[in-house]
C-alpha cells in the first residue's frame, strides 16, 4: 500500500501540480549480471544489478546505444531507458547466499512535482544519466535528503501488523514480500548530463520529494521513483538473525541493513515524446493506459520476451558460496570499505565478460549436443512429443535420455520436464525467455513456462576457450581473453547441490480458504465472465488476495487473470471450460500459484451459501460529534486527506481516528487499508465511490470497516457552522 516516505508526501502533495503522474510497468529485468555502466564503465562492476527497460544496456552504453534498442521491458515504446537497482540474496545459516526471485516485475514512476505554480517541468536530456543513494552507506542519517530517498515496504495482506514503510530493511520477515524504492533527485544543473560521482550535477528539492529545487540546480525535471518487489516470502521456514545483523537478507553489495540501497538511471528516451507526457499524461489516475493519446504502448508479450543472457562468466543464481564479486557482507555502523584489489571485479575481471553475440541461457557444453534456442511451446500441441521427468532434472540428463533414445532433439521446460522428438518447427525458436532454473541443478536453465530450451544431437564443438574480445572503458581499450562462456563451479562465487527452495515450481491451483476453486475459463476485454467489478491496486496478486478482496466487498466468485488481474461476480455470465493447464500464468505475487492467462481466468466460488453474508463487517459509523461523508478514492501518489501524514498508533476504529485527528486540530478525519488513519482541514481530488468500497475490516473493531487498498471513508467533525457537508462534499472546490 505505501510506497513513497507517508508523511513528506502528504506534505509534498499539497502543491500545485503534484498529483498528476503516470506509472510505467516494467515486466522483468532485461537482464541480470554485474554490470553498471554509469558508475564502472567497460568493467565488469562490483555487485549484481537487476537492469529494467532496453536490451541496448552494455558494460560501456551511450544514449545512442540505449536508443538502438530493439526491445524493452518497460510499457512506454518511446522510452528506451535503463533503470537498475542491486539484487537481494538470502544469508542461510551455513553461510551461503540464495538469490532472491523478482516478482511482478517493477513499476517506475514519472511524477510531476512543482514547487510553485506554472514551474516548467522539463524531460530528461539526451545523454542524461544519474545515480541516487550511496552503495557503501551502513547507517542513517535523518537530515539527509538522499538517504530520505530510499525507503523499503514489508508487505502483510493479513494485515498481522509486520506491514510497513522503514528506511532499513525490515527487521522481520514479510508474509508477502519485500518492496524496495528508490527516490531520485529533480532538480538539475542544467548544463551537465553526469558528473563525476554521478549525482552532483542533480540535487534533491527541499522536501526530497517536492519543495523547491536550490538555487545551484534550478532546473525542474520530472520525479523519477522506482518500486521493485521480490519474494522474500519463500524463506520463511529458513528465516533466522544471522550475528550482528536484525534478519537475514542481504544486498548484492553485501549490505544487510539497506541503507546502501540505491539506483541508477540511464535516459533512453524520445525527449519529444517524453516532454508531451509529461504536459499532457496528467491526469490523477496514475495509470499508464490512460496515456493512449500520448504515449503508445507494447504489449505485455513485447516485454516478456525482451530479455538478454548475461554476459558475466559466473553463477549468479541458485545458491552461492559467497555474493558474486567482492562484497563480504558488513553490518556496519561504518561504512562500507570496498575491496578493490579482488580478481572478480574491475579491470582484473575482464576475462569473465562473454562476447556479445555468445552468451546464452542454454549450456554451450554437452558433448555432441548443439544449442538451438528458445523455443515456444503449446500444451495442446507439443514441439516435441515425447515427455521424461526424473524429480531432479538437468541438461544432460535431458539429452542423455533423448540421446539414448534415438531422438535427434532434447527440449526443457518448467526446470523440471524433458521433452524429445525427431522434427522441429523451427518457426517455434525465437527471441523467448528461457530462463527458470533446473531441479537438479540450480546453476543451468531448463526452459521456462511453455518456453523449451531446444538442443539438436550432432557433432558440435563448444566455443574456443581463447576468443578474443575488445572491452571499452572511458579512457582505453584493452585487448583480452575470455574463456569458455558457461558458469563453472570452480570460480569464485560456486553452486551447491540443489534445495528445496533453489528451483522454482511449476505454478499450480492454489488452494484458497472458504473458496472452492472452478476451473479455468475463457474470458475476454468483450465479454467479462464475472462482470461484478474488476481490482488492480498495483500489489501483487494471488488467489487469495482476489478472493478476499471480492469476499469483502459482497461477491461469491472470484477469478484471478494474466498474473495479475482480479474479477469479482456473483454469477458466472457465460461458461467456456478448458483445462486448467490453459491457467497457467504464474501469480506476481507468487510464483508457485496459478492466476490465468491472456483471456483466460481462473475461478473460484465462495463456500458461503449466502451472498449477503451477514458476518461481513458495516461500514463504520460516525462517532458522536462527527458525520460519515463516505467512501472516496486515495492514492500514495495523490492523498484525499494531505496535510498530517499518516497514523497508525493504535489498532484502528472510527473512535481512535477521529479522536486523533480532533485532537491536532484537524477538520477532517480518513480511515484507509484497515489500519491507516489520516487527517487534514481541506479534501484534496476528491472522487466518492459506492460505500461497498471500503470493505476492509478495521484492525481494533472486526465488526467495521476501515476504508481499504486505495479508499478511505471521511469523517467531518461537527460544528456550529458547517462549511461542507455529504452532498456538496463530491462538488469541485
Amino acid at each position: 500500500m505505501l510506497a513513497l516516505s507517508s508523511a513528506l508526501l502528504a506534505v509534498a502533495l499539497a502543491v500545485p501540480g503534484a498529483q498528476a503522474f503516470f506509472r510505467m510497468p516494467c515486466s522483468q529485468p532485461v537482464v541480470t549480471m554485474r554490470a553498471d555502466s554509469i558508475v564502472n564503465p567497460g568493467l565488469v562492476s562490483g555487485h549484481v544489478h537487476q537492469v529494467l527497460g532496453g536490451n541496448g544496456f552494455d558494460f560501456n552504453q551511450s544514449y545512442a546505444d540505449a536508443r538502438a534498442s530493439t526491445c524493452s521491458t518497460c510499457m512506454a515504446r518511446e522510452d528506451l531507458s535503463n533503470y537498475w537497482t542491486p539484487v537481494p540474496y538470502f544469508h542461510t545459516k551455513d553461510n551461503k547466499f540464495i538469490k532472491v526471485p523478482q516478482i511482478g516485475g517493477a513499476l517506475i514512476y514519472y511524477l510531476q512535482r512543482r514547487g510553485h505554480d506554472g514551474e516548467k517541468i522539463v524531460a530528461f536530456p539526451d545523454g542524461f544519466r544519474m545515480l541516487a543513494g550511496s552503495p557503501a552507506l551502513r547507517s542513517y542519517n535523518a537530515s539527509s535528503l538522499e538517504q530520505r530517498a530510499i525507503s523499503f515496504t514489508c508487505l502483510d495482506y493479513s494485515g498481522s501488523g509486520l506491514g510497513g514503510e522503514t528506511k532499513e530493511m525490515p527487521p522481520h520477515y514479510c508474509p508477502n514480500g519485500l518492496r524496495t524504492q528508490v527516490f531520485f533527485p529533480s532538480c538539475w544543473d542544467g548544463k551537465n548530463l553526469d558528473s563525476a560521482d554521478h549525482k552532483g550535477h542533480v540535487a534533491y528539492p527541499s522536501n526530497m520529494d517536492s519543495g523547491s529545487c536550490p538555487d545551484t540546480h534550478p532546473v525542474r525535471l520530472v520525479s523519477l521513483f522506482y518500486e521493485v518487489t521480490f519474494d522474500t516470502a519463500k524463506f520463511k521456514d529458513q528465516w533466522w538473525v544471522p550475528s550482528g545483523a536484525k534478519q537475514p537478507i542481504v544486498l548484492s553489495n553485501g549490505d544487510p541493513t539497506g541503507y546502501g540501497h540505491h539506483g541508477d538511471f540511464l535516459n533512453g528516451w524520445d525527449k519529444a515524446a517524453l516532454q508531451k507526457a509529461i504536459d499532457g499524461c496528467n491526469q490523477e489516475s496514475g495509470v499508464i493506459e490512460d496515456c493512449k493519446n500520448v504515449l503508445s504502448l507494447r504489449t505485455n508479450d513485447e516485454m516478456n520476451n525482451c530479455i538478454m543472457a548475461p554476459r558475466v562468466n559466473e553463477v549468479i543464481t541458485g545458491t552461492v558460496d559467497k555474493l558474486p564479486g567482492c562484497n563480504p557482507v558488513t553490518n556496519g555502523p561504518g561504512n562500507a570499505a570496498f575491496v578493490t584489489s579482488c580478481a572478480s571485479s574491475g579491470a582484473a575481471a575482464a576475462n569473465l565478460i562473454i562476447p556479445a553475440g555468445e552468451a546464452t541461457y542454454l549450456n554451450r557444453n554437452i558433448p555432441g549436443w548443439k544449442p538451438v534456442g528458445c523455443a515456444r511451446d503449446d500444451g495442446a500441441q507439443r514441439l516435441l512429443p515425447k515427455k521424461f521427468t526424473n524429480g531432479k532434472m538437468t541438461t544432460k540428463a535431458c539429452t542423455d535420455y533423448c540421446g539414448a533414445n534415438s531422438f535427434k532433439y532434447a527440449g526443457l521446460e518448467w526446470g523440471e520436464e524433458c521433452w524429445c522428438g525427431n522434427t522441429l518447427d523451427q518457426s517455434k525458436v525465437g527471441q523467448y525467455v528461457c530462463n527458470q532454473p533446473c531441479q537438479g541443478d540450480d546453476s543451468e536453465f531448463c526452459g521456462n513456462g511453455q518456453r523449451l530450451s531446444v538442443y539438436a544431437a550432432g557433432s558440435y564443438t563448444p566455443p574456443s576457450s581463447s576468443t578474443p574480445v575488445t572491452v571499452p572503458t572511458s579512457s582505453t581499450t584493452v585487448k583480452v581473453t575470455t574463456t569458455t562462456p558457461t558458469p563453472t563451479k570452480t570460480q569464485s562465487s560456486t553452486t551447491t547441490k540443489p534445495t528445496s527452495t533453489s528451483s522454482p515450481a511449476k505454478p499450480t491451483t492454489a488452494a484458497v480458504p472458504n473458496f472452492t476453486a472452478l476451473g479455468c475459463f475463457v474470458d475476454s476485454k468483450a465479454s467479462r465472465t464475472l462482470s461484478g467489478t474488476s481490482l488492480y491496486s498495483g500489489e501483487p496478486m494471488t488467489p487469495a488476495v482476489c478472493a478476499a478482496r471480492c469476499a469483502k466487498a459482497g461477491f461469491k466468485f472470484a477469478g484471478v487473470e494474466y498474473s495479475k488481474e482480479c474479477f469479482c461476480g456473483n454469477g458466472l455470465t457465460k461458461q467456456t471450460k478448458v483445462a486448467e493447464t490453459e491457467c497457467s500464468t504464474a501469480c506476481t505475487g507468487d510464483s508457485r500459484a496459478r492466476c490465468g492467462a491472456a483471456d483466460r481466468i481462473l475461478i473460484y466460488q465462495s463456500k458461503t451459501t449466502s451472498t449477503a453474508q451477514p458476518t461481513k463487517p458495516a461500514l463504520s459509523k460516525a462517532p458522536t460529534g462527527f458525520t460519515s461523508l463516505g467512501c472516496f478514492t486515495d492514492s500514495k501518489q495523490s492523498r484525499t486527506l494531505p496535510d498530517a501524514g499518516m497514523y497508525t498508533g493504535k489498532p484502528m476504529t472510527a473512535a481512535v481516528c477521529t479522536s486523533y485527528c480532533s485532537t491536532k486540530g484537524f477538520k477532517f478525519s480518513g480511515l484507509e487499508y484497515g489500519t491507516e488513519c489520516w487527517c487534514s482541514n481541506s479534501i484534496h481530488n476528491r472522487k466518492s465511490v459506492a460505500t461497498t468500497e471500503c470493505a476492509m475490516t478495521c484492525k481494533g473493531d472486526s465488526k467495521s470497516t476501515c476504508g481499504d487498498a486505495d479508499r478511505i471513508q471521511i469523517f467531518q467533525k461537527n460544528t456550529a457552522k458547517r462549511e461542507h457537508n455529504a452532498r456538496r462534499l463530491s462538488s469541485t472546490h
